[in-house]
């Protein structure tokens, strides 16, 4: 199957997968199997709590290996991650016993990377939702609850900065 793909991508994605731990692994799994889905979702699907998805998703995102579209159906901010084009190859070569041979030395460094990286801060998520919330107010018209949650916000903004 890999050498279906053509030569000149065969190094790109095997870099890309030696790079990608077990939970990036196992999200594009789920969305291979199991169709898009909210992160609540994937977090259920992958067995951790949606916390801890969070910045794998956006990491993944930034690989060009998911999208997220706004989910109208649902709560505030909803969003929808399926594959993109090149996410579904990443999982199809993830299934292929030869190529993955060829990976295997590089897969034991990726959690060594995430480790050097700073934990993931849920009060960086309620800054942001605090912001959708002082947004929404705008739009409303309710400028006193806009300034309070723009306020709260940047409290915990300090926080984090005084923290780090």
């Amino acid at each position: 199957m890999a050498a279906q793909l053509g030569d000149e991508r065969l190094p790109y994605f095997r870099d890309l997968i030696g790079r990608l731990d077990d939970t990036q692994r196992d999200i594009l799994t789920s969305l291979r199997d199991r169709g898009p889905g909210l992160a609540m979702d994937i977090a259920v699907r992958v067995l951790l709590f949606p916390d801890e998805i969070s910045r794998p998703l956006r990491d993944l995102q930034e690989l060009n290996l998911v999208r997220a579209r706004p989910f109208t159906g649902a709560q505030m901010g909803a969003e929808l991650f399926s594959l993109t084009v090149d996410g579904e190859q990443v999982v199809r070569l993830l299934r292929e016993p030869e190529f993955m041979k060829s990976v295997a030395g590089r897969a034991a460094e990726a959690p060594a990377a995430y480790s050097v990286a700073p934990a993931f801060d849920p009060r960086q998520e309620q800054i942001e939702l605090l912001k959708r919330r002082a947004d929404l107010a705008i739009k409303r018209g309710d400028e006193i609850a806009a300034d309070k949650f723009l306020s709260e916000a940047q409290d915990i903004a300090q926080q984090l900065s005084a923290a780090s």
